[in-house]
């Protein structure tokens, strides 16, 4: 992170309407939330006062956190029944993509922003099985399916699906997201 901690100019950032990171280039919004990670460390453990590594005398106490952190991490992420597969690219970056991609102004439905961050690579191999989202994904078209057949669109496919959202939370919106339903 030298190459932004040490840069003179400042690069312009764009924002969504919920205020989230979305451009200029997904390069320098990629580049800017891994700084922000730099910068939001635990202080106690990890004070950006203290350069160099050797000097720090909580060096045992960032080794116990790592290691404790790690195991609830690995525990919560088997729990996941549908992961992302956008990786570092923020849920913002994935959305202003999909708009600028599609032909017309419809709002993007929750199901386009779900199977956007499940898709797999081709060649690259998954730690986790795919069935349970790729059924969802299914089970989500025949709903919109039979609506279109019907001319009938009075249920959400994603909501349907997937169940009501959690009091505080918004699904598909990512960190900083719950500021949109301030604005629903």
């Amino acid at each position: 992170m030298k190459s932004v901690h040490g840069r003179q100019e400042r690069k312009l950032i764009l924002h969504n309407y919920v205020n989230q990171p979305v451009g200029p280039t997904e390069a320098v919004v990629l580049e800017f939330g891994s700084f922000l990670g730099t910068l939001a460390r635990n202080t106690t453990l990890c004070p950006l006062d203290i350069l160099d590594w050797r000097k720090m005398d909580t060096k045992e106490d960032i080794w116990e956190y790592t290691k404790k952190m790690s195991k609830t991490n690995i525990e919560n992420r088997k729990k996941l029944k549908n992961p992302h597969t956008a990786g570092k690219r923020s849920f913002a970056l994935v959305r202003s993509k999909l708009e600028n991609d599609k032909e017309t102004s419809d709002p993007l439905s929750p199901k386009e922003v779900f199977v956007a961050t499940r898709k797999k690579k081709t060649g690259r191999s998954y730690m986790c099985s795919d069935e349970d989202t790729t059924s969802k994904i299914a089970e989500m078209e025949d709903i919109e399916a039979q609506q279109t057949e019907n001319g009938n669109e009075s249920v959400e496919a994603f909501a349907s699906i997937m169940g009501p959202e959690h009091p505080g939370h918004l699904r598909l919106y990512g960190p900083g997201g719950g500021g949109l339903q301030e604005l629903l």
